[in-house]
């Protein structure tokens, strides 16, 4: 089209230069005439060809701003307002990306999307991308949540203070750091007749009721469920007989009980439970799991120092025992011997 308007325009003014030269020589009448109206004729040829450009503009600019052609104008200085008109978009388009890219980097700053830029593709992306770099800074600091907590929680690891301090110091700590309301610290233990159970050594807010149930035999109830299957127990629909999270105003039904096994080796050494009016999330979850397997290590640490602290006072009492029986060995061996100096 460019090339075609510049030919025009180069045989227009060699038509205006013709006529005017017929004109300077005074050529006969029906010559100039004939010329003039070619001029004309070519101007016509001008005009129209200026206007398909204009609309041929116009339709690649509502293509590039996703504007709907079936309204197009059907004069020519129509169309030139409109092409104004889609200048001037563009012009905004740029401001409002200009202005997303800047705020790329402040992912919390919300940005809402100008009707402008609902349909366009560059706003488009700049918006996913927006959301994207909102998740990961999202995961990230749910990560920094996660390892916030490990790195507190190991410091209370590390404090050994007497069994069950240590014990309550641990479920306290994890009870409110997933904001939760109840929470309870099991331990497994084995009757004289080898029936396992676990046995509620650490609480954080239960009633009395949690503290006469405080053995629970294996299989009985979700807590027994979990000593047979050692895997992490989500419930949301919690019967109103379960628990009850209790304050000075009333008592209430939670919405989320979590049942999280402690297993150090494949061995289950006891059970986590907490209780929340709130639903705990994955990444909590997430937390819950890795803080369990460093309670695990602790828990089955603590069982092996108590098994040898066992053992030991076992095998002193076997010596103590033995060294009584030799005493009186020895005893009866001297009575023995003196009673045959008496004889012979």
């Amino acid at each position: 089209m460019r090339n075609k308007l510049l030919t025009l325009h180069f045989i227009l003014a060699l038509c205006l230069a013709t006529v005017i030269s017929a004109a300077f020589l005074k050529l006969h009448p029906w010559v100039t005439s004939t010329l003039a109206a070619l001029t004309l004729l070519v101007a016509a040829l001008i005009f129209r060809s200026w206007m398909a450009y204009v609309n041929e503009v116009l339709l690649k600019s509502d293509n590039a701003l996703n504007i709907n052609q079936d309204n197009l104008n059907k004069t020519w200085l129509g169309n030139l307002d409109r092409l104004i008109q889609n200048q001037h978009l563009v012009e905004q388009k740029f401001e409002l990306s200009a202005k997303l890219i800047s705020n790329l980097s402040e992912v919390d700053k919300a940005d809402s999307v100008e009707e402008l830029f609902s349909e366009d593709p560059i706003g488009k992306a700049l918006q996913d991308i927006k959301i994207k770099m909102r998740l990961l800074k999202e995961e990230d600091e749910k990560q920094a949540w996660i390892a916030n907590g490990l790195a507190k929680f190991s410091s209370i690891l590390r404090d050994k203070v007497e069994v069950k301090q240590y014990a309550q110091n641990i479920i306290s700590y994890l009870v409110k750091y997933l904001n939760a309301n109840q929470g309870g610290l099991y331990i497994e233990g084995k009757s004289e007749e080898g029936e396992r159970y676990l046995e509620l050594i650490a609480c954080y807010a239960y009633g009395k009721r949690k503290f006469v149930e405080g053995k629970i035999l294996e299989g009985q109830g979700v807590l027994g469920q979990c000593m047979l299957e050692k895997n992490l127990i989500f419930i949301t629909d919690i019967p109103d007989s379960y628990v009850k999270i209790t304050s000075g105003l009333g008592e209430a039904t939670p919405r989320n009980i979590i049942v999280a096994p402690l297993v150090f080796n494949d061995v289950f050494c006891g059970a986590i439970e907490i209780a929340s009016f709130q639903i705990l999330k994955p990444h909590e979850v997430e937390f819950l799991k890795k803080i369990c397997q460093d309670i695990a290590s602790e828990v089955a640490s603590l069982k092996n120092a108590q098994r040898t602290q066992q053992l030991l006072e076992e095998s002193s009492k076997l010596t103590v025992e033995l060294q009584a029986r030799e005493e009186e060995m020895r005893q009866s061996m001297e009575e023995l011997a003196a009673t045959q100096d008496e004889m012979s």
